[in-house]
């Protein structure tokens, strides 16, 4: 859990998660302020962004260069409504990652722990710095490019005329930070869910280690022929039965997990492939003198890293599957008794159909299907250019 301690510290900031251990008072009633202004401005921003799509609707550049905007924060608006709506589902979630089952037990387990929290902060960063390095490309260049020459840098519709320089420059810093707001939920939200996905395969893990050792322990004990073959037995059952019990608690967990994120999954999905090629797009038509090339440069790589990371950790959960079935094999599963080893069967018959995420059972979630999102953008890209 403390691996994903820094989105949820993004989200509080960001007005979507209020701390658990906070009682009902004045702290409590300023933050729901907080929230519910949170959330207009990015719904308002998203509405004004839509109804000036369908404006210029009949001009394929115009139109492009407002999609991808609107389309990333309708993605954003998803994404708010995800955190505040399945916050009861989330936190059990979190409980049960902080159960029992689920806690460091031994040495081994520690290590396996520490490396997946490892791993888990790394690809954190990463996206956060490309992100990061983003905002301030598009808010630095717009300033320097688009605010002289009185020109906002979103298309939106808005119910008053921005004629006064005043009006105007509060509208582009009012889109900056709306913007830079969606981008901080998008840095702590998009790392989420590839984080949970790295909490299973380190569970995966744990579950191998702890296997490992039960038949190390019952194999020690059968050597030794003091011991009682009652007590061989007991201990057999009952740490095997513990390994079954996980081993259903993870599955469990991974059936809660697809049913809060896929349907945002899939919507984000469909979106990156729109958005990447909208963003080419615009970007083909730049010269590498243009200041805001770099700026869209760093775009792409923001959209495009953020499902790469998810697709990524989608197929670690798959390979770590392979791994545990390789690891039950590889070990002392022959001195164990014959319900023993029917047990061991169970899980490894369990696992011979790997943990897949997927989105509504549309698209599996994979390094594979960032390749066909990729191909995907690509034809769009093309069937753009000639349609221009």
């Amino acid at each position: 859990m403390s691996a994903l301690s820094f989105n949820f510290a993004v989200l509080k900031f960001c007005g979507l998660w209020r701390p658990r251990d906070w009682p009902v008072c004045w702290k409590t009633r300023i933050y729901t302020a907080y929230t519910s202004l949170i959330v207009l401005l990015i719904f308002s921003m998203t509405i004004m962004e839509f109804i000036d799509l369908v404006q210029h609707f009949s001009d394929a550049e115009d139109f492009t260069s407002s999609a991808f905007i609107m389309l990333t924060m309708l993605c954003i608006c998803g994404k708010v409504i995800t955190v505040l709506g399945y916050r009861d589902r989330i936190i059990r979630l979190l409980d049960t990652l902080n159960s029992d089952y689920f806690a460091v037990h031994s040495d081994q387990d520690k290590e396996t722990r520490e490396y997946f929290d490892q791993l888990i902060k790394f690809r954190t960063k990463i996206y956060a710095r490309i992100t990061q390095v983003g905002i301030v490309m598009i808010v630095g260049g717009s300033i320097v490019t688009e605010l002289p020459q009185g020109i906002l840098p979103y298309h939106a519709w808005y119910p008053i005329n921005l004629t006064t320089r005043t009006k105007l420059t509060i509208a582009f810093a009012q889109q900056h930070f709306i913007h830079s707001i969606g981008a901080i939920i998008n840095i702590s939200y998009d790392t989420l869910i590839p984080g949970i996905m790295l909490e299973i395969c380190a569970q995966l893990g744990l579950l191998k280690n702890r296997f490992e050792l039960v038949t190390k322990l019952v194999k020690a004990m059968r050597v030794n022929k003091e011991e009682l073959n009652e007590n061989v037995v007991f201990v057999e059952t009952k740490n095997i039965s513990h390994c079954i019990r996980h081993h259903l608690l993870i599955y469990e967990f991974v059936e809660e997990v697809n049913k809060v994120f896929g349907p945002l999954i899939l919507m984000q999905y469909m979106a990156s492939s729109i958005v990447l090629c909208a963003c080419v797009f615009r970007l083909a038509g730049m010269s590498l003198s243009d200041p805001l090339f770099v700026s869209f440069s760093m775009y792409i790589a923001a959209m495009g890293s953020q499902i790469f990371i998810l697709c990524y950790a989608g197929t670690d959960v798959t390979e770590e599957c392979y791994k545990f079935n390789i690891g039950i094999y590889e070990s002392n599963w022959d001195c164990l008794s014959v319900s023993g080893q029917k047990s061991i069967l169970f899980m490894m018959k369990r696992n011979v159909k790997p943990i897949i995420f997927s989105c509504i059972s549309i698209i599996e979630i994979s390094v594979d299907s960032f390749i066909k999102l990729i191909k995907l953008s690509y034809s769009a890209f093309n069937f753009l250019q000639q349609s221009s």
